[in-house]
């Protein structure tokens, strides 16, 4: 496997990073499934109980089903299934963005998903009481923004760990979505 030519790509960052739209983007580029790990795997159908996890067996028997598709691009990633979808990642692409660009990112998202009433997880949906508490996913920004400090030498270091690239600027993105599209294409 060429860094040009993976077959399955894991999309890392942030929230509010934009895994979800860099993995629809590298999918197109790739002529792979797109897949969303918060909807795929971790969270249930807010019709089955709002904002509840998926049991940690359920959530590696989606993710053991998603990475069987010989190409995928997926979105994120949680602990009951980190050994599954690694040992089959071709390659990670980390969005290590600016606190900056992902804080607003996701100030921007979750206020139009609350004043719109619009989706999140599987039919979940924001709300103005959720949003100013320890519940929030801006809190949840606030207590991980600075994983990317310490998750992307833990994976360099990693010899077990599929190869990776670091994007530091949304543009960087735009730039590889076209590298790749057009190996793809060859």
């Amino acid at each position: 496997m060429s860094l040009l030519t993976p077959d399955r790509i894991l999309v890392l960052g942030v929230s509010g990073s934009g895994k979800s739209t860099a993995t629809r983007q590298l999918a197109t580029a790739i002529s792979a499934e797109p897949f969303d790990f918060d909807d795929h795997v971790l969270w249930a159908a807010a019709s089955e109980a709002a904002w509840t996890h998926r049991s940690p067996r359920e959530q590696r028997r989606r993710a053991e089903s998603i990475v069987s598709h010989r190409r995928w691009v997926m979105a994120g990633l949680g602990n009951e299934c980190k050994e599954i979808v690694l040992s089959r990642t071709d390659l990670i692409v980390y969005l290590a963005y600016s606190h900056r660009v992902t804080l607003s990112r996701l100030l921007s998202r979750s206020l139009r998903r609350v004043l719109l009433r619009e989706q999140a997880c599987n039919g979940n949906r924001e709300s103005w009481r959720q949003l100013f508490s320890r519940d929030s996913i801006i809190w949840w920004w606030w207590q991980s923004r600075n994983r990317p400090r310490t998750e992307i030498p833990r994976l360099e270091a990693d010899p077990a760990s599929p190869d990776m690239i670091v994007l530091r600027r949304p543009q960087d993105l735009v730039r590889w979505a076209a590298i790749l599209a057009e190996a793809s294409a060859k």
